[in-house]
């Protein structure tokens, strides 16, 4: 029985794409190493390029001229330098490296149940018992699965347990809470894996809507990890402090808290050091560092602030690449961990050129990327910060992008003295 080819269940193109990934990004090596072995590799030269770089692993200056040193001799064989340079013209994003590298395995692993079925008829054939066949295909199945598989049942599983959930929850938050009735009502609140990017101009609250938001998601008994990159930890709990005690910010600058303000101060700081709240708040940090922070604390939520300040993955990048590289970084972690992502982000200036100030989504900083990336886009805006009349403490959330329902703007009560943020109309009990 002639074996059939297996031309067919290979793909020439992504091998080559992970190659030369992996001479760009040789950081994404560890995560790739977890899926692919170098017999996986349909092209005999890949499997040696693949080897060559896997022994440069740990060289903090692996590039493909490293990899061609590997390689010796063997690099002619290959084609030469010329043809390894050729790779890294194939190479994507880093974080494209590890679907890559599952789609290489699942075409090795449907070429070893071809040449496993072919044995078998041929063994079957020539008169092999029943019984040696199938301890062959048996083998063949209990080998290990591709990495990131599921199949549809699970997800369909998955699936009615959230409409069930939703009828269980109904008028509450599906996913965590905001704290913020009307904004869950319109959003569903955080759900797991998915990436919200609160936006706004300086000044508007970013950062103490999402202090807000984390301790809503605190006393509800669930984990923060809460990337700071341009307040310090220390600030961001006084912050808190601020607005849980109800007491004026403005009186830390002259030290004019009353002995009761202390004291409920005192008792905000005290229950907070009881939460399950983690702060980072080194300056320049990569998502790679909070990924891996995330993946040792494992918190049911991460919030960073805010993208702009992300460090640049790489060298001799542009702004524009940095923000499009961490904007889509910050979406696979949460999808990835299976939590959500509260992600704060500048606007550009464009704003202050309307006569109210409104901004849009096209004002998204540096990047369109972050509105293809982000499952939901939230715009802060205080029209009092534009000189607009009879707007004091009033303040507006546009939900500009909803993956999960209609887009719209929800009110909001900002208390200038607590620097925090209410629901603008009263909640229900």
């Amino acid at each position: 029985m002639e074996r059939p080819t297996l031309d067919i269940i290979s793909s020439p193109e992504t091998e080559k794409a992970l190659l030369g990934c992996l001479m760009v990004f040789p950081e994404m090596i560890d995560q790739v190493i977890t899926i692919l072995d170098v017999e996986d590799f349909y092209i005999d030269s890949n499997k040696e390029i693949y080897q060559a770089i896997l022994n440069q692993r740990g060289n903090s200056e692996l590039t493909y001229l490293s990899v061609a040193h590997e390689l010796g001799a063997r690099l002619q064989v290959i084609g030469g330098l010329y043809e390894l340079t050729g790779y890294l013209d194939y190479a994507a994003h880093r974080f494209e490296s590890t679907e890559f590298a599952r789609i290489i395995t699942e075409k090795a692993r449907a070429r070893r149940i071809v040449d496993a079925t072919h044995f078998a008829a041929r063994e079957l054939t020539a008169g092999a018992s029943l019984g040696e066949i199938e301890h062959i295909l048996q083998d063949l199945s209990d080998s290990p699965k591709i990495s990131g598989g599921t199949s549809v049942s699970n997800y369909a599983t998955e699936a009615l347990k959230a409409f069930e959930k939703s009828v269980r929850n109904k008028g509450r938050s599906k996913g965590l809470s905001t704290g913020y009735w009307d904004i869950d009502k319109k959003t569903g609140g955080f759900e797991s894996g998915e990436m919200v990017v609160l936006a706004g101009r300086p000044a508007q609250g970013k950062t103490s809507l999402a202090i807000g938001m984390t301790h809503k998601v605190l006393k509800s008994g669930k984990s923060v990890l809460f990337a700071s990159l341009e307040m310090t930890g220390r600030a961001l709990i006084q912050r808190m402090a601020y607005a849980l005690a109800r007491v004026d910010g403005q009186k830390y600058n002259t030290g004019e808290f009353s002995p009761e303000e202390m004291q409920r101060l005192s008792a905000e700081c005290e229950n907070i050091q009881s939460l399950p709240f983690e702060i980072e708040d080194t300056g320049g940090q990569s998502v790679d560092n909070i990924l891996a922070r995330a993946k040792h604390l494992k918190p049911d939520m991460v919030i960073i602030d805010y993208l702009q300040l992300l460090a640049s993955p790489h060298k001799g990048m542009s702004r524009y690449e940095v923000v499009t590289e961490n904007s889509l970084a910050c979406k696979t972690m949460a999808k990835n961990l299976g939590i959500p992502v509260l992600l704060l982000s500048q606007l550009s200036r464009a704003p202050e050129g309307r006569k109210q100030g409104r901004p849009v989504m096209s004002d998204l900083r540096e990047s369109g990327a972050i509105e293809q990336d982000a499952d939901h886009i939230w715009m802060l805006y205080r029209a009092e910060t534009y000189g607009l009349p009879n707007m004091e403490n009033r303040a507006e959330l546009i939900i500009t992008k909803n993956r999960n329902g209609p887009t719209g703007s929800v009110n909001l009560t900002f208390l200038k003295q607590f620097i925090s943020f209410e629901g603008y109309f009263e909640e229900p009990l």
